[in-house]
């Protein structure tokens, strides 16, 4: 199973928590402000802003699921589940409220499934919805298994 961590880069902590909790599980896992490799080397923002285009793109491509993070969501992460929902992949949030995504019809009606109530400060609750994430995941991964 693959992910995509369809996310704003001001959630880079959290991210990275959810990011070690799934690998953790065995699922691998491409989160783009790790897995997008740039050059080294001074390059033009066209440039640069292309090879990301073209690195998510593939990742994209290649995942099984988007897990959106619900926090900060903003016009990347937006155009990426448009992008995935086109590809006919599954869209799976994490939400801390209910309403998170409410006011964003076209992304709360193309969801898959959710995990609502994530706490990320409570490292408790944050385990407790990882789990239930990692379950519902494994789930799918069963099910698609049993279809081949």
């Amino acid at each position: 199973m693959k992910i995509y961590i369809a996310s704003s880069m001001r959630n880079h902590l959290i991210n990275s928590k959810i990011t070690m909790h799934l690998q953790n599980a065995g699922i691998e896992v491409f989160l783009p402000q790790r897995d997008t490799t740039v050059p080294s080397k001074q390059i033009e923002k066209t440039d640069f802003s292309k090879i990301i285009y073209c690195s998510n793109i593939k990742a994209i491509d290649e995942a099984d699921v988007i897990l959106v993070v619900s926090r900060n969501i903003g016009t990347d992460t937006a155009w990426e589940c448009g992008y995935a929902i086109g590809k006919n992949k599954r869209i799976y949030a994490l939400m801390e409220t209910d309403d998170d995504i409410v006011d964003m019809y076209m992304l709360y009606g193309a969801l898959s499934d959710s995990i609502h109530n994530i706490s990320y400060s409570s490292k408790k609750a944050f385990n407790h919805s990882m789990q239930s994430l990692i379950d519902k995941l494994q789930q799918l991964q069963a099910k698609n298994i049993a279809k081949e």
